[in-house]
């Protein structure tokens, strides 16, 4: 049950700073500066930007490669909490 509401929270914060509801543009330049290093931006906002805006390709592919670090980043980050649970995973029965 615990697990539901980190989704939850996950989820509040994917929906508002990853440019599914607000678009990123229209948040204060300070809060953008932040929403710049979180990972959420990347998930949706970036490629929308890539589609509709007149990034040069020199940008592009450097928020392209922000984009890949945030996956490698979440891929070892999600890889050792997987090996933590599995140490403590204990399973009886037939």
């Amino acid at each position: 049950q615990s697990s539901l509401k980190i989704m939850d929270v996950y989820l509040a914060l994917f929906f508002v700073f990853s440019g599914y509801l607000i678009p990123i543009d229209l948040f204060p330049l300070r809060l953008k500066l932040i929403l710049n290093w979180l990972p959420f931006r990347y998930q949706i906002g970036l490629p929308v930007e890539l589609i509709t805006s007149g990034h040069n390709l020199s940008g592009a592919l450097h928020l392209i490669a922000l984009q890949w670090i945030w996956v490698a980043v979440l891929l070892a980050v999600s890889a050792a909490l997987w090996r933590g649970g599995i140490k403590r995973f204990a399973a009886f029965g037939g």
